[in-house]
């Protein structure tokens, strides 16, 4: 039950990052800095978490994946494109019913 929860809150990092809609992502991740407009000067920004396991060990648990990033920027001339794979870790606290991000590293 915990990892099927888990595995619905980090479809829906996957899905406001997809939308850049940084009030999802700041209720998501409540100590992520964003800053006012981090998208300011992005066309389209991907994310896709892959290679996931998932480790629960009581109100506590901890997500290793592979995080890639695919951007395109729209900040003067010609947009470009930048793709990264990054290994990541993403640690989580029981709050509730619910889970949510401590951190994303």
């Amino acid at each position: 039950m915990d990892k099927q929860a888990i595995q619905r809150l980090l479809r829906r990092y996957e899905d406001a990052y997809n939308r850049k809609d940084t009030d999802a992502i700041s209720k998501l991740v409540p100590n992520s800095k964003l800053g006012k407009d981090p998208f300011k000067y992005t066309e389209s920004y991907h994310v896709v978490l892959e290679k996931v396991s998932i480790d629960v060990s009581g109100d506590r648990a901890t997500v290793t994946c592979e995080r890639q990033i695919t951007a395109v920027s729209k900040d003067r001339g010609p947009a470009t494109r930048t793709e990264q794979k990054l290994d990541t870790n993403i640690r989580l606290r029981r709050g509730g019913a619910d889970w949510v991000i401590e951190s994303v590293k």
